[in-house]
């Protein structure tokens, strides 16, 4: 037993070590997580270790800096573009001085600032009334905006195709400019959405008249149960038109008329059975009187029936004897 407490012992004292120098490595390469992860390992197997604890209060205020730091970066950058508008917008009205103190605060809070160097340039050269090229610059940037100002109007009412006119005439002005370019990328997708959309819709034009030809042509052909198959086709690829639902409508009209036509053959071709043989028997019976009468109810009924035809000339003979 005394050997074997002192194996785990010396195991966990490899393992510690192990912790230790991971956790320092991680500390020096500033993988304060990390370390802090491999430093709390290691404090489970000496939680009273007063060097590790030092080393995890340590890394807390290292992470509670950075914590810091990064709101504070954070709220600088806010600062940042707020003051960088401020200065666009005094350098677009001409105030140059407000525009420079906006512009040199920005660079003050990120001096490394490709924008707020080129802006600050975009405002000195306009301050410089006598310089020619800076007025071209700002008439330029003018004629831009508006441009680019219709250009946006267009977009929003969804005209592509005079919008993207627009922004090409932005781009020739300041071709260094992104906006244009990505919203010229952008009309293009839609163009193209616009073409793939137009190409499915005449294709589902194609296949409504096909069908509607179809179903015109089987009414006219009296093949109801074809004309409706077609026809329903077209109704439901233009659920909206009404000549599909029209002809649909008369189809079932007719068809409901041939059903009580049929009704009514079948109801008068029983009639006809019975009174035939009802006018058979009486003949058979000799009851003559009674066979007439029948045989005259058959006629009105069905003059051409054979049937009829041969009873009335049975009833003829027996009346003639």
């Amino acid at each position: 037993e005394r050997f074997r407490l002192k194996d785990e012992q010396l195991a966990q004292e490899k393992q510690y070590n192990s912790l230790i120098k991971k956790a320092s490595s991680e500390l020096s390469a500033k993988k304060y997580e990390q370390s802090r992860a491999s430093f709390s390992a290691a404090a489970e197997i000496r939680p009273d270790d007063t060097v590790i604890k030092a080393k995890l209060a340590e890394i807390d205020a290292i992470l509670l800096d950075i914590t810091a730091k990064q709101k504070e970066q954070g709220e600088r950058m806010a600062r940042f573009d707020a003051l960088m508008a401020q200065a666009r917008q005094h350098n677009k009205g001409g105030l140059g001085g407000q525009a420079l103190a906006a512009v040199n605060e920005a660079l003050a809070i990120q001096e490394s600032s490709k924008e707020a160097k080129n802006l600050k340039k975009e405002i000195e050269a306009r301050i410089q009334a006598g310089n020619k090229e800076a007025i071209a610059q700002s008439e330029k940037r003018t004629e831009f905006d508006q441009a680019v100002a219709i250009a946006d109007q267009l977009f929003s009412e969804e005209k592509w195709k005079e919008s993207r006119t627009g922004y090409l005439s932005a781009q020739k002005i300041l071709k260094e400019e992104q906006h244009p370019n990505d919203r010229i990328a952008l009309i293009d997708q839609k163009l193209k959405n616009q073409a793939d959309l137009a190409a499915e819709l005449a294709k589902k034009e194609q296949e409504y008249k096909k069908a509607l030809s179809a179903g015109q042509k089987a009414i006219d052909g009296g093949n109801w149960d074809l004309a409706k198959k077609e026809l329903t086709v077209a109704a439901i690829i233009k659920p909206d038109e009404e000549e599909p639902k029209k002809l649909l409508a008369q189809i079932d009209d007719h068809t409901a008329l041939l059903a009580e036509k049929e009704k009514e053959a079948m109801k008068k071709a029983v009639q006809l059975a019975a009174m035939i043989n009802a006018g058979k028997a009486s003949i058979q019976a000799g009851n003559l009187e009674q066979a007439g009468t029948v045989v005259n109810e058959a006629l009105a009924l069905s003059p051409d029936n054979s049937e009829v035809k041969a009873l009335k000339a049975a009833l003829d003979k027996g009346n003639a004897a």
